[in-house]
């Protein structure tokens, strides 16, 4: 998929956290792998079968800043004037082909993007990479994904536009075709699909220049009815709408500050196709992004459904600037691409606090063999089952030393030979930084592709948590760090304080469900009991399920509790054909 600054692929597990198992030379799935997921001798044969030859080539520019001109719509999707095919025969031209597409129409917002993009490409001869795309898109107003631009350029002798059209209506008919290709995910028909377009012509001022055309087209996921680019005075941005295909489920999150990606909270009240997220960016941030990905029981990929620009300030940013996180690394002169990334990933981790990774090198030669297969498939709508079984049998990381607590996936592709680009656009949405930046990961999996003949680097990469070695401790202090911002959102009140002398019961707890004697409902159960008769007083208790202890959506009756003192525990659990979470006991009085 065609989103920021090249692939980024969406896993229900990268964002829900999916649990498996990993042994060697014959694997079985834990309890907690999920149900489907192919087995490594599965992989293997895929593996075998011929490498396809696709050339890696994204025919644009990666540039390190870029100063957007303007004006800029609001958000929205506003079509153009009815009258407005009358001003341009490459205009005319677009509104007839989308009057043959029942969910298409031309938009105020994309025809703001061509604009922006073919100002690129008259200066420096080509489009711009698509992070760059996405970004002015966003900036523009529009609210599709799958951004694609098609650009044709040719001499300017002078003639009237509706001549130079008559010559090159051809060319220009080829630059609609994205109108009609898409994404198997949606469960429509190409030509059904709710799609969105924009187109600009533009030439030099005197004859004899370059002239060039460029059609903008992305394809419409979401109908929003509430969103907003800057937070209101709660620190929040709330975003609600319906989605446009098929979802069973739905994540968002949205990037903060350097390294950060931050969960969006799910309002429950929202209804199916209705949704509604809570998001809350860092104040201090010049801009942020907010991503949203679909999920539908059939497939293990989501589906990007909306790319949000914020600038949590308040004021948009004039220029574009492309963020970097490493030092410049040519492939070209890098011995070794995959452990690179892994350095560099790393060095970027010890920046943001956060443990460096290790390599896990049988999976990486397992990720190598596959990822050609897994780049043909991914522009391949006829190869998409294949695609997902590689991803899912990727995550279950059946090569990663020890028990695989969960694994993510994710891949980029950059139209550069700069290693640090590609480290930087993996990191630059908050779904990538949940892989890479995974603050309960332990290992890394990656195999990075070059295409010396045009400068394309892509990469495919998993991180892994093993449930081993997962510090409990460390985990139920974050736990315990979330329930202290949550409980002061509530308004001014106490701290937390800790309860003492229920230690050992919560240990017990612990014991057992790590044992298998009891299930973390029975353990808690087992726990209050214990408790209350330790400390003399009615005691509650609960044991809460979540992929990170950082984002715990805490009961009502627990926050509501102005004065509480809490004690808390935290293991690894997976039930049978599940991913792997964390349980949270959280022991309180009164």
């Amino acid at each position: 998929m065609q989103d920021k600054a090249g692939i980024v692929v969406l896993l229900a597990a990268a964002l829900t956290v999916l649990g498996c198992s990993a042994a060697a030379p014959a694997p079985t799935p834990s309890p907690g792998a999920r149900a489907g997921a192919p087995s490594a001798d599965e992989l293997a044969r895929i593996a075998a079968t011929p490498a396809p030859e696709r050339v890696l080539d994204m025919h644009a520019l990666l540039v390190p800043e870029w100063n957007p001109t303007g004006p800029f719509p609001a958000l929205g999707l506003d079509p153009l004037p009815p009258d407005a095919g009358e001003a341009d025969p490459w205009t005319a031209a677009l509104t007839q082909r989308l009057a043959t597409l029942p969910e298409a129409m031309a938009s105020i917002q994309l025809r703001c993007a061509a604009r922006e993009v073919s100002g690129f490409v008259r200066a420096h001869g080509v489009r711009p990479a698509p992070g760059l795309v996405s970004y002015l898109a966003s900036r523009c107003g529009s609210a599709a994904v799958r951004i694609t631009a098609g650009v044709f350029r040719f001499a300017d002798d002078g003639r009237d536009q509706a001549a130079l059209y008559a010559e090159y209506a051809d060319r220009v008919a080829a630059l609609f075709t994205p109108l009609t290709d898409g994404d198997p995910a949606s469960g429509a028909p190409a030509e059904h699909r709710p799609r969105e377009a924009g187109i600009w012509f533009d030439r030099a001022p005197e004859p004899g220049g370059q002239a060039v055309v460029v059609v903008i087209t992305g394809e419409r996921w979401v109908a929003l009815d509430q969103a907003a680019r800057s937070p209101d005075p709660a620190g929040q941005v709330v975003i609600r709408g319906r989605f446009l295909h098929p979802a069973a489920s739905a994540r968002a999150a949205v990037s903060t500050g350097r390294y950060g990606a931050r969960a969006c909270r799910f309002d429950p009240s929202a209804r199916a196709p209705a949704f509604g997220f809570i998001c809350q960016p860092d104040p201090g941030d010049a801009g942020a992004w907010i991503e949203v990905a679909t999920f539908t029981p059939d497939r293990a990929l989501g589906q990007r459904a909306l790319d949000l620009l914020l600038w949590p300030r308040g004021q948009p940013p004039a220029v574009y600037r492309r963020p970097t996180y490493v030092p410049t690394q040519p492939a070209r002169t890098t011995p070794d691409l995959d452990q690179a990334f892994l350095d560099a990933v790393n060095q970027v981790r010890a920046r943001a606090e956060l443990p460096p990774l290790q390599a896990a090198d049988e999976q990486r030669r397992s990720v190598t063999a596959l990822a050609p297969h897994y780049f043909d498939a991914l522009y391949d709508e006829d190869r998409q089952d294949l695609l997902d079984r590689i991803a899912l049998g990727l995550i279950a990381g059946w090569h990663v030393p020890g028990t695989v607590h969960h694994g993510q996936l994710g891949a980029m592709m950059v139209p550069s030979s700069d290693l640090a680009d590609l480290v930087a656009a993996a990191l630059e949405g908050p779904f990538g930084r949940s892989v890479l930046l995974d603050p309960d990961a332990h290992y890394l999996a990656a195999s990075v592709l070059y295409e010396p003949a045009t400068q394309t680097l892509a990469a495919l990469f998993g991180a892994y948590a093993v449930a081993e070695r997962v510090d409990r401790e460390a985990v139920a202090e974050r736990a315990r760090a979330a329930l202290e911002r949550a409980h002061r959102a509530r308004g001014p009140r106490p701290p937390v304080r800790r309860l003492g002398g229920v230690g050992s019961v919560l240990a017990d707890a612990v014991a057992a469900i790590d044992a298998g004697r009891l299930s973390p409902e029975a353990a808690m159960g087992q726990a209050m009991f214990d408790a209350g008769v330790r400390v003399g007083r009615r005691v509650r208790g609960w044991s809460i399920e979540v992929s990170s202890p950082d984002e715990i959506e805490f009961p009502a009756e627990l926050l509501d509790s102005s004065d509480v003192a809490v004690a808390m525990a935290a293991t690894t659990y997976a039930r049978p054909g599940e991913p792997g979470l964390y349980v949270v006991l959280i022991l309180a009085s009164p």
